[in-house]
């Protein structure tokens, strides 16, 4: 993680390195300090951006948990369309319930439980890895049929919210982008 902390106005921050941190340190060191000496960074940074960072995110039960497995994953095989299994259900939406009702398989992003694709009935909604076809190819397919030829609800809960602000500081309008 690297960058001006949301918290604390020029208190820069460079952690997390995991076992690359020698060999990122001149690199992240250079970018630190253009970016405290020009006010922004000399590159894209985004992926490593402190910003990108949510407030749940630094609760120790769930560092814990996701750095653990994190860490012992590191040298497995690494599948395509992996979900993490650990620090999960931190935010769910409030139709959370309806949709494992349905089926749903549900993914993480952003901390958010959000349903990736639907079992049909009598099937197990859980991820078996392949670097072929998925097994739940043929069930994200029905899932498209049906959104394109019918009628479809899409929970948005996960979505970002952006606000715009009036002049005088209070909340116009919700954003839409």
């Amino acid at each position: 993680m690297l960058g001006e902390s949301p918290e604390v106005k020029s208190l820069f921050v460079a952690c997390g390195f995991n076992s690359i941190g020698i060999q990122s340190a001149g690199g992240a060191g250079k970018v630190l300090s253009e970016w405290i000496d020009r006010g922004h960074p000399p590159i894209d940074v985004a992926d490593v951006d402190i910003r990108r960072m949510s407030p749940f995110q630094g609760n120790g039960k769930y560092l814990y948990e996701r750095a653990t497995e994190a860490l012992g994953l590191l040298y497995q095989v690494h599948w395509p369309y992996y979900q993490y299994e650990t620090a999960r259900g931190v935010r769910k939406s409030p139709f959370h319930g309806q949709l494992a009702e349905k089926g749903a398989c549900f993914g993480e992003v952003a901390g958010w439980e959000r349903p990736n694709w639907y079992a049909p009935s009598g099937t197990e909604p859980r991820y078996e890895y392949s670097y072929g076809r998925q097994n739940w190819f043929p069930y994200a397919a029905e899932e498209h049929r049906a959104v394109r030829e019918s009628v479809a609800l899409f929970d948005q809960s996960s979505f970002a919210k952006f606000m715009r602000y009036a002049p005088n500081g209070f909340a116009d309008s919700p954003m839409i982008s």
